[in-house]
């Protein structure tokens, strides 16, 4: 019992729809083969375009390779003959859970697989029970899906494929989407299956969720790279560097700091980093250890937003609800006020539902709040057509899945788009294309290439691109990084940086991941149930563990390393937004215990 793929052979043919027999392309798959063992929790990692995602759509039965097999216990997962029964052994699970959900009500959602299945009524309600309590959803089984938060919308679509007992579920991206506590919950559901004995295989860039697996499949150019448990896979640190890859934080400041002659064993986490530091060197306790909300000891200097900037954006008092009057009724902002100044790079964060899309919306002019004030670049925001064509050329806004922005068949007329309904010239608009396209880390020579032929990722950076090429002074960014590889992230996170830096443009980034915020903020605003809740610097934010557990949010992984070092002695102080001031704090403090030690 396995999922086996033996020599296949796939490719895309340059329209970007799959087919069995497509050559106008190099093959993405060419003699693949690979064996899914029963019981295992596979995590797959790889970069952009690597072919992750066609794996886990062909591993399901969505994608015909153009040769080889694809084996489900044996079963042909291909043969007309057998491939009901060997799809029925197999569920997969996407990045958008809404794509995902068809019912208006949550048991009815749930059911749906079983209504097409034939299953008798009474052992219907009887599984839709089952899967809904092991997902933890029992008690909203009436609720509208639209009313779940983005965890519990992705617990629901688990719970469809629980219902019909597969074997094998594969998950792609399905957490790319989800805030933290969000993301914690269908880690916690996925162990609980893992332990009961599903056969688990998740597609992700998230390497503490690879951590999770006990085995992992490194991918590069549709080939297998490396294979192996986590902590073997991630000894081969310059290999997945060279992929363009990450590697857990604990292990690169390990890695580091056994250049500067460290004799470390091998670590994952940053609770093994410190014990394996507290082994080494001299701990010390008492005074001093308080993380406080400056840059760490050793840490090299950030340069931060001028406080002198002119205020760009001027948002007072305002409130929003959606349907009002009626008994759908939906309060998403409630009374929030705050400035945005030009250059500055501002954070919002909040769980599913607080209220940050709806003031993207509000800041962009798509939306007109009920009450209170917007002023951006100092027009008032108002209903007049003439006022709200304004103030959305001030505006650019990537949404949330900015890849349904995209409309023209090729990636340069797509870019083009905004600037020449700007009015620009051939000339300038092919200027504003190659500015943008290169801003987001585009070759403009892809300027040619059919839109339906890219990756996921690779879509998502061309929409970014379309919004920059028309050179908004304000930038509202809805989760740009999900389902980007490590690499296309940091390096979208640093042009962004330069962009804003350059140009003086206004970034105001809406993200659940803490480690972009501390990479590109300089100030955190904090939504919660549509209020305001919090307004100030960025290491201020990160400098109170218990306030950001309140709020059901954590710690950048860097400041989770000085927070471990902390935890076994280790005088590690200040609030590191990176890597590189974690490395640089923890070496400080080693320091500082060798010279107790001398």
């Amino acid at each position: 019992m396995s999922i086996r793929l033996q020599g296949v052979r796939f490719a895309y043919p340059r329209t970007g729809e799959p087919s069995a027999g497509a050559s106008e392309v190099p093959p993405l798959f060419d003699d693949l083969s690979l064996t899914i063992h029963p019981g295992e929790f596979v995590a797959i990692l790889g970069p952009n375009g690597s072919g992750k995602s066609t794996l886990a759509r062909m591993a399901a039965g969505l994608l015909r390779p153009a040769a080889g097999e694809v084996l489900v216990d044996d079963i042909n997962l291909y043969d007309p003959a057998s491939a009901v029964e060997a799809r029925r052994r197999v569920g997969i699970v996407f990045q958008d859970p809404d794509a995902q959900i068809i019912a208006t009500i949550v048991e009815e959602d749930v059911a749906f697989g079983l209504e097409n299945r034939g299953v008798p009524r009474e052992e219907m309600r009887r599984r839709v029970e089952e899967a809904l309590r092991a997902v933890g959803l029992g008690a909203h089984r009436k609720r509208p899906p639209h009313q779940l938060s983005g965890g519990q919308k992705q617990r629901l679509a688990i719970a469809g494929w629980l219902a019909v007992a597969p074997r094998y579920l594969i998950l792609d991206e399905a957490t790319a989407m989800l805030d933290v506590e969000g993301r914690a919950e269908v880690m916690a559901l996925l162990t609980k299956l893992h332990r009961q004995g599903m056969t688990l295989v998740m597609v992700t860039h998230h390497m503490e969720e690879a951590l999770a697996a006990d085995r992992v499949l490194v991918m590069a150019r549709g080939r297998m790279v490396l294979d192996g448990p986590p902590a073997e896979v991630f000894t081969h640190s310059r290999t997945l560097r060279e992929l363009r890859l990450d590697v857990p934080a604990a292990v690169e400041v390990a890695d580091r700091l056994r250049a500067d002659g460290w004799d470390l064993p091998p670590v994952l986490t940053p609770a093994d980093l410190a014990s394996a530091l507290a082994r080494t060197a001299r701990p010390t306790h008492g005074s001093g250890m308080e993380a406080g909300a400056g840059a760490p000891e050793g840490a090299p200097p950030r340069e931060e937003a001028s406080a002198e900037a002119p205020v760009l954006v001027s948002v007072r008092h305002v409130s929003h609800t959606y349907l009002r009057g009626t008994p759908l009724a939906q309060p998403a902002l409630e009374d929030v006020s705050f400035e945005l100044r030009s250059g500055e790079t501002t954070a919002i964060v909040g769980h599913t539902g607080s209220g940050k899309s709806t003031l993207a919306q509000v800041l962009a002019a798509l939306i007109v709040p009920e009450r209170g004030e917007v002023v951006i670049g100092g027009v008032r925001v108002e209903r007049s057509p003439s006022v709200l064509r304004r103030v959305r050329s001030l505006v650019g806004l990537v949404m949330q899945r900015p890849e349904a922005q995209l409309f023209e068949a090729l990636v340069g007329d797509d870019v083009a788009y905004g600037p020449l309904q700007q009015g620009l010239s051939i000339d300038k608009a092919r200027e504003r294309v190659r500015f943008a396209m290169e801003a987001v880390g585009l070759d403009f020579a892809w300027r040619d290439r059919p839109v339906q032929a890219l990756s996921g990722g690779e879509r998502r950076k061309v929409a970014i691109a379309g919004v920059l090429a028309m050179m908004p002074r304000l930038l509202i960014l809805d989760e740009p990084t999900a389902g980007l590889d490590p690499a296309s992230r940091d390096e979208l996170l640093a042009r962004l940086r330069a962009l804003a830096s350059a140009h003086g443009m206004t970034l105001l980034l809406i993200t659940h991941r803490m480690e972009e915020v501390a990479a590109l903020a300089d100030r955190v605003l904090a939504l919660r149930a549509g209020k305001l809740v919090w307004d100030g610097p960025v290491r201020a934010w990160f400098a109170d563990p218990e306030r950001l557990a309140a709020l059901g949010m954590g710690l950048p992984d860097a400041a989770q390393l000085a927070a471990a070092c902390r935890a076994v002695g280790l005088p590690v102080r200040g609030v590191p937004l990176s890597r590189d001031e974690a490395y640089h704090a923890i070496r400080t403090a080693l320091a500082q215990g060798r010279r107790a030690d001398g």
